[in-house]
């Protein structure tokens, strides 16, 4: 980059290089030269060629150290030599190709021994009047000032460039402090958000253990309740048919120790006569959840039939309730129905009438259309009801049955 800096600055201004034998130059012509100019410019085009040089080599723009450091070099030799062109102008200047900063001036300033004594030389040989005692000495007064000047200028950029790298290291120490501490707060976020994560992966996974075990007391739970089912159904079938065997062991001893019946004695008929003899034949065993609640089975057989006829007598009850409430249903929407035909005749006749006004007539319409929807609704009701009666009383062809006269 310092090379292509290089070529810039030869770019903006080319420098004229001048062998010693043509021409002598002194400090304000190789200032011009340092800045690209031809000596004898005026001071605008120095103040912008000044200001574009130290755009280019301005030490922020560089990339490494070294290249900071070179341009920093030429910067500082840029504003010294800058620094001399300005004090010539606001001081020493004249118009003319008399003024040191001319091409026609050549060699160093009066003040110099050698240069002096050649100047003086040429000046006694044209006969100049500048050699005298007092101009020597304005010119070392002069020298003594630009020095003094120079010297506080050169002090004056070494502060402000000590100044200008303080402030850097200081921004270059804030920028790194900051990045340090946004460094850490990314740490600390992350640490949070990690820890964050952790404490809610240990709640979901105590939450999902706590579920597991849940459901592994429920499942022993139901495992013990079916094995306590099954066990139970065991015993009581178990327990049924011991004591039914027990029984049936108990009734078959029971008739072997009853005595058994003896035929009473027989006058011997005039002929004998042989008589089969029938074994005793003891009857079949019932178990006692088939046996009946009575010792009796005519008895039995009784209230099996009352039960019967007290169910038949509770449904020819509800029977007659339901056709009575059917009837009732019947009723209520055929009178439903008939006045809601009455209201649509007259509400229509109303509409006929060429005395009523357009907004009644449009409350009318509103009216009677509210009362059709309630006739079709009644209607509806009607034929439900209808349809439920004819469900409730089916048509006989010889009539309903009569029902049979109580005993009492």
């Amino acid at each position: 980059m310092v090379a292509n800096l290089h070529k810039r600055s030869r770019a903006i201004g080319p420098i004229e290089r001048r062998e010693q034998g043509d021409f002598q130059m002194n400090e304000l012509h190789k200032a011009y030269t340092v800045l690209g100019l031809e000596p004898g410019a005026p001071f605008e085009t120095v103040k912008r060629r000044y200001r574009r040089l130290a755009l280019v080599w301005h030490p922020d723009r560089m990339t490494n150290a070294d290249a900071k450091r070179e341009a920093e070099e030429e910067l500082k030799k840029i504003n010294n030599n800058y620094e001399k062109l300005r004090k010539h102008f606001e001081a020493d200047h004249r118009s003319g190709p008399s003024c040191r900063c001319q091409p026609a001036a050549a060699g160093p300033p009066p003040n110099n021994t050698h240069q002096s004594a050649g100047n003086q030389k040429t000046n006694s040989q044209s006969g100049s009047s500048h050699t005298d005692k007092k101009w020597q000495e304005e010119q070392a007064a002069r020298k003594r000032a630009e020095e003094q000047q120079r010297q506080a200028a050169e002090a004056e950029a070494a502060r402000k460039a000590a100044e200008e790298a303080r402030k850097r290291d200081e921004e270059r120490i804030k920028k790194a402090a900051a990045e340090e501490a946004a460094r850490r707060a990314a740490e600390a976020a992350q640490q949070a958000q990690e820890k964050q994560r952790a404490t809610e992966d240990a709640l979901k996974g105590e939450s999902v253990r706590k579920e597991e075990a849940l459901r592994w007391k429920c499942a022993r739970l139901i495992g013990i309740a079916f094995i306590g089912l099954v066990a139970y159904c065991w015993l009581g079938c178990t327990a049924r048919d011991i004591t039914h065997e027990i029984g049936k062991q108990w009734e078959n001893f029971q008739e072997w120790l009853s005595p058994k019946q003896q035929s009473p004695p027989v006058d011997p008929p005039s002929q004998p006569q042989v008589q089969p003899v029938q074994p005793y034949l003891p009857p079949p065993y019932v178990p006692p959840y088939e046996r009946p609640p009575v010792s009796n089975p005519t008895s039995f057989r009784q209230l099996v039939e009352e039960v019967a006829q007290q169910r038949e007598a509770e449904e020819r009850q509800q029977r007659r309730q339901a056709i009575y409430a059917a009837k009732l249903e019947i009723d209520r929407a055929q009178r439903e129905v008939d006045q809601d035909k009455r209201s649509i005749a007259q509400m229509d006749s109303q509409l006929a009438d060429p005395f009523v006004s357009d907004f009644q007539k449009i409350q009318i319409r509103q009216s009677r259309d509210f009362r059709q929807h309630c006739l079709e609704t009644a209607q509806a009701e009607l034929r439900s009801a209808q349809d439920k009666l004819e469900q409730l009383e089916p048509t006989w062809p010889f009539g309903p049955p009569q029902e049979p006269p109580s005993n009492s």
